[in-house]
């Protein structure tokens, strides 16, 4: 049987429910990586399984786990390492003339093709999950992964996610039994709540769908919308056609090397604040913030917050960039970004506890310039925050206005592409019986002249074969 896409493989096959297909949804829109990641790091499957309904989704056989635990030294030897990386291509396995090859995305002729050409073998693919392509890199070319993978790849975490989230599941199956009527699931499914335990996020309000957006014309690798606004004729241009992606699991990158966008002086603020609205992904988001922020403050930085600690996503310095990506601040100990996350307020002070002169430092800045911290939210949640220093001594009011607004805006952007996302992946269930009558009997909508009536509906990208 053919699955449109693997969250409906997922689905169907239950490994997941739906609600659990939207927690991974949602954190990987939000910590980046490949739905199979977070499903795993959720507790939701065991790196085993994913192997396994990764191979059946795509109807490839499954890498032998002798393969994996011992990579073959004359395949990798068949391929440069450069190709490796740029490809997302392990060697596994020589045999003859035959190289036995594991891809995050198996079904990209194109790769193959380069692959066959450099290497002289005949190309025998297989899915490989990200968790495995960088636990491979690491143990077999030593490869240090970021900080997210360093706990993903510790089976103790993993074993206890596995069992928190085997907890969690038995306490929702309880409170199902007692709860009386089945209730029915409407057209929008991904909005709906299942239970206070499985809800990953508290969104108070139904997030405003808006009209597709095509992606702005490519320039850089990373944030092709952000990128765009270098180039003087960007607005003018037709925008390019995205590229479709070869496998419809996931198109975030994986989260192996810092890949940072180039600053963009020429890009004013309007143009950018319109590039956060429309990003496609959340590197875009990322890049697009730091960059409006640091048009008010002299260095302006993004981190996230996960597992008690904020990490840093990315910083601007008098606009050059500053590498944050080791900067992990304990959420738990004293200091202004514990204390945003707390209070879910601002905060403005001067660096005095050692990880605020830590932070300081990591900004390049003295301590008597005040740090700001601005949370950035989805619905009650602080996932991200943002951090933001003048020249010298304090922020200007003017400027603390502006950053407190984009702060808003940052987690109005996170909100849209969590919608999108699971509207692109995650299959709606069908309406009963009768719901679907009682859509067929409604009125149909005319045009009117100087106004159109307006419809509530679900905007869904088309299935792909």
């Amino acid at each position: 049987m053919a699955f449109s896409s693997f969250t409906q493989f997922l689905l169907q096959n239950d490994y997941a429910s739906l609600s659990e297909l939207e927690e991974a949804s949602q954190a990987s829109v939000l910590y980046g990586g490949r739905l199979g990641t977070a499903m795993i790091e959720l507790g939701l499957l065991s790196p085993e399984q994913l192997d396994t309904a990764l191979a059946r989704h795509l109807g490839l056989p499954e890498i032998p786990t002798a393969w994996l635990a011992k990579p073959d030294a004359a395949a990798r030897a068949a391929l440069h390492i450069d190709l490796v990386k740029r490809h997302r291509a392990f060697p596994l396995q020589f045999e003859k003339r035959t190289l036995h090859v594991g891809l995050l995305d198996p079904r990209d002729d194109a790769v193959l093709d380069e692959l066959a050409f450099a290497s002289g073998c005949l190309i025998a693919p297989y899915v490989l999950a990200e968790f495995r392509f960088v636990q491979l890199m690491q143990r077999v070319y030593s490869i240090a992964p970021s900080s997210r993978f360093k706990t993903l790849l510790d089976e103790g975490a993993r074993a206890l996610a596995r069992r928190l989230r085997a907890a969690q599941r038995k306490s929702i199956e309880d409170e199902r039994a007692r709860v009386i009527p089945e209730l029915e699931i409407g057209p929008l499914a991904a909005d709906v709540e299942l239970s206070q335990s499985d809800a990953f996020f508290r969104v108070a309000e139904p997030i405003a769908v808006p009209a597709p957006v095509a992606p702005a014309a490519p320039v850089s690798a990373r944030t092709p919308a952000v990128a765009a606004l270098a180039a003087p004729t960007a607005k003018a241009s037709a925008p390019a056609a995205a590229k479709e992606p070869a496998l419809e699991i996931d198109d975030d990158e994986p989260i192996l090397l810092d890949r940072r966008a180039p600053t963009l002086p020429q890009a004013s603020i309007a143009a950018l604040e319109g590039v956060l609205a429309e990003s496609p992904d959340r590197s875009c988001v990322i890049d697009a913030s730091v960059e409006l922020a640091s048009r008010f403050a002299e260095a302006a930085a993004l981190f996230v917050i996960r597992d008690g600690v904020a990490a840093g996503l990315g910083a601007l310095r008098g606009g050059k960039p500053l590498e944050v990506d080791a900067t992990v601040i304990p959420l738990a100990a004293d200091n202004a970004l514990a204390a945003c996350v707390a209070n879910r307020q601002q905060v403005r002070t001067n660096p005095s506890t050692a990880l605020d002169k830590l932070l300081a430092k990591a900004l390049r800045s003295g301590e008597h310039t005040q740090l700001a911290v601005y949370p950035i939210q989805i619905g009650e949640r602080v996932v991200n925050l943002l951090v933001a220093q003048a020249q010298h001594g304090a922020l200007g009011a003017t400027a603390d206005a502006a950053l407190a607004a984009l702060a808003r805006l940052i987690g109005g952007a996170y909100e849209r592409l969590i919608r999108e996302h699971k509207q692109r992946t995650i299959p709606l269930p069908p309406a009963s019986p009768a719901v679907a009558t009682a859509r067929e009997a409604a009125p149909k909508a005319t045009a009117a002249i100087g106004a159109l009536p307006l419809l509530k509906r679900v905007v869904r990208a088309p299935a792909k074969n």
